[in-house]
């Protein structure tokens, strides 16, 4: 007989546990004994005789013994961070024994989405609202008419984004709720991440395979696991390598009102490698004259202390080196109006428009000067936006130049009223950062603005002002190989006399045929003014025969000008000398996008 005694459930439990057991086939006792295992492994909170489970799980949201220990994690992002968070997911799955399979949007089959059950997705969002390229496929088919019922889908989401632009992370939202449309369940909410993602990326893929785990017949506690490759250096945008300036020169002449810096930094002893197209992450400190002004305008004194993560700081020393100074962004706005419940700034908020007017040009003291409140030092501080890298094309081969790497900055001055102005990080380096002092420093890899594998394929490179510069890089990589294709530069500036950058180094590689060809069109030297799309028509005969026989395209700077005018040139220049309708040399051009022949670095 049977002492109840010694038992956790009570008489009545025990029987309708009994009971269910009687009626249960031996797959289903399994998957029940899983699921129970599960739950013991999670936060369990006893009140008033009842269980309240602390897991992400939703309402009528779990995930059914066949495909418990299946999961596709997909990803869709311009540069490498989504992929990086995949394989982070993927990696923490497998250490669960979950079949994790790694796909790109970019490459994904989208009839297979009806056969999924399990589905981690990771996606950014590019310029204003806009799906990156390499996840547009994906993302035109689910908001088609295609677009299958999900019924037996389980997801969750992961939207990578800026919250300085103000469609913040709207391409991972939009997947979100349509999956949700189709009949999908969520196994973890969506989670969107601004631009130091790592902490709420890992929590993310720790919830979302903690579900997945509970519900396994197999289930093991959820531990997080990251690593790092063994190829990766110490260094990186947590641990910035302090470079040191080798070398600064100005490349715009004496009549130019504008600036453009090339500097010299070294890498030495910092195990940091990088290939032609990466990009390079610089830390800057805020310029002490707009922080000395900040304090006057917000009424506080330079020796306040404020909380931070490393202890108290004073206000000073945490608006020099921490938070962003120079510009409005509507993140810092929105808390602003959250925190003083400032109707004005309320009505602006109403419409992106009259964000876009009032942010335009102004700085943290613009913004205070119009809307002064009185706020402690700690509040203060908490509306502001942490300081971020700003990431320069690096315009140099680290096979030429080898130890270093070498930028080319646009430096950002300009009067907005009767107030002095300046960019962050272009005039930390130009005037604030002398040579032989350091500034911190990171790689950010672009693995979608390469060079082709083979040298001998031809190369188009198009780009105005500092677009030039990876460009740069590609020539000097380039002209270290006997066997190479033909190249083409497209270059456009304002003026000739002043703003024709490195004009000595493409004219010797026109002379060692390290580049084959190279149009220029400087806007502002004629009363007609010229862009680099206008030498895109003129020659597209010429260039349309380069992309029959293989030829890459690149295009690099200014998104909504520049490179969506060449965009547009590209495809009439297509339709016109390949004979093809409108829509067909729209595919054409797609097709060399997926193809990775049409590559873009823009911004």
């Amino acid at each position: 007989m049977t002492n109840n005694n010694l038992l956790p459930l009570s008489t009545e439990q025990i029987k309708l546990l009994t009971e269910l057991a009687a009626s249960l086939s031996a797959a289903q006792i399994n998957w029940v004994s899983g699921y129970f295992a599960g739950l013991s492994a999670q936060d369990i909170n006893v009140q008033n005789n009842s269980v309240s489970i602390n897991t992400p799980l939703l309402q009528n949201e779990i995930v059914t013994s066949e495909t418990e220990k299946s999961l596709t994690i997909l990803y869709g992002s311009r540069t490498g961070n989504g992929e990086g968070i995949a394989k982070q997911a993927q990696k923490n799955a497998a250490a669960l024994g979950i079949d994790a399979k790694l796909k790109s949007m970019e490459t994904y089959k989208n009839n297979d989405l009806k056969n999924e059950t399990n589905l981690l997705l990771i996606v950014s969002t590019h310029g204003e609202g806009e799906p990156p390229f390499q996840a547009k496929t994906f993302y035109d088919f689910l908001f088609s008419k295609r677009a299958p019922k999900l019924e037996e889908l389980n997801f969750s989401v992961l939207a990578l984004g800026d919250s300085s632009y103000l469609k913040f992370c709207q391409t991972g939202i939009d997947i979100d709720n349509r999956l949700e449309e189709l009949g999908a369940k969520r196994i973890a909410k969506r989670v969107e991440c601004d631009v130091n993602f790592r902490d709420s990326a890992l929590k993310w893929i720790k919830d979302s395979l903690k579900v997945l785990n509970s519900n396994s017949a197999n289930s093991q506690q959820t531990k997080l696991i990251y690593t790092k490759s063994e190829t990766d250096s110490i260094y990186g945008k947590e641990n910035p390598f302090q470079a040191q300036v080798l070398e600064k020169t100005f490349l715009h002449g004496r009549d130019s009102n504008r600036q453009t810096l090339h500097v010299e930094l070294s890498l030495e002893n910092s195990g940091i490698t990088y290939e032609p197209g990466d990009s390079l992450g610089v830390f800057a400190t805020n310029p002490p004259e707009l922080v000395e002004s900040l304090i006057k305008t917000v009424n506080l004194s330079p020796t306040d202390k404020v909380i931070s993560e490393q202890g108290d700081i004073t206000l000073s020393d945490t608006l020099f080196k921490n938070y962003e100074l120079t510009h409005i962004t509507p993140d810092v706005l929105n808390r602003y109006a959250k925190l003083t419940d400032n109707n004005k700034i309320k009505e602006i908020l109403q419409s992106p428009d009259s964000v876009k007017d009032f942010i335009y040009g102004k700085d943290l003291v613009d913004l205070f000067t119009q809307f002064p409140e009185e706020l402690s030092p700690d509040q203060f501080v908490s509306i502001l936006r942490p300081v971020q890298p700003r990431l320069y094309s690096i315009s140099s081969s680290p096979q030429t130049y080898p130890n270093e790497v070498h930028l080319t900055v646009g430096v950002v001055k300009y009067k907005n009223g009767d107030r002095n102005k300046t960019g962050l990080c272009s005039v930390f380096l130009s005037d604030r950062t002398e040579e032989n002092e350091t500034a911190p420093v990171f790689i950010e890899k672009n693995h979608n603005f390469r060079l082709p594998q083979n040298h001998e394929t031809p190369i188009i490179m198009v780009g105005a002002g500092t677009g030039v510069a990876p460009y740069r890089a590609f020539l000097q990589h380039r002209e270290q190989v006997e066997k190479r294709g033909k190249s083409w530069l497209i270059f456009g500036n304002r003026h000739s006399e002043s703003e024709f950058l490195y004009q000595l180094e493409w004219q010797r590689h026109l002379r060692e045929s390290s580049l084959t060809r190279m149009d220029v069109a400087f806007s502002r030297d004629n009363s007609e003014k010229v862009y680099v799309q206008n030498h895109i028509k003129e020659q597209g005969k010429l260039l349309f025969d380069w992309l029959e026989n293989g030829a890459h395209f690149y295009v690099c700077g200014d998104m909504k000008r520049m490179a969506h005018d060449v965009h547009n040139t590209l495809v009439n220049v297509v339709s016109k000398h390949g004979g093809l309708k409108q829509q067909a040399a729209e595919e054409y051009v797609f097709n060399l996008q997926q193809q990775h022949r049409y590559q873009t670095d823009v911004y």
